[in-house]
């Protein structure tokens, strides 16, 4: 009997677990577009406040693609000389690209 209940309610963890896990790629992949769109206006209008704010939210979007974190990486490297509070965001891009770069080796 208690080895019953004791799968039941590993499974149910594990059902719940995974189920948080799909709504939170499922609302990531809808916003990445917006969020990335956003940080493109704020770019265009050199507000560094919001692309230090937009940047490291996509930074940490699961939907991330090497094509947003690249044009990231060019605006940040654009803005760094006269802005060094954007190091922090230039250094989460680099880890980002390392870690890239180490899965793809396996």
């Amino acid at each position: 009997m208690e080895l019953i209940l004791s799968v039941i309610v590993i499974t149910l963890i594990t059902l719940s677990i995974n189920f948080f896990l799909y709504r939170r790629k499922k609302k990531h992949l809808l916003l990445i577009d917006s969020l990335f769109e956003a940080f493109n206006q704020a770019s265009r209008r050199q507000n560094i406040s919001e692309i230090d704010r937009l940047g490291k939210e996509i930074i940490y979007n699961d939907c991330l693609t090497k094509v947003h974190l690249d044009s990231i990486s060019e605006t940040v490297d654009l803005h760094l000389d006269l802005h060094p509070n954007l190091l922090v965001l230039k250094e989460l891009i680099m880890n980002k690209q390392l870690l890239w770069v180490g899965m793809s080796s396996f």
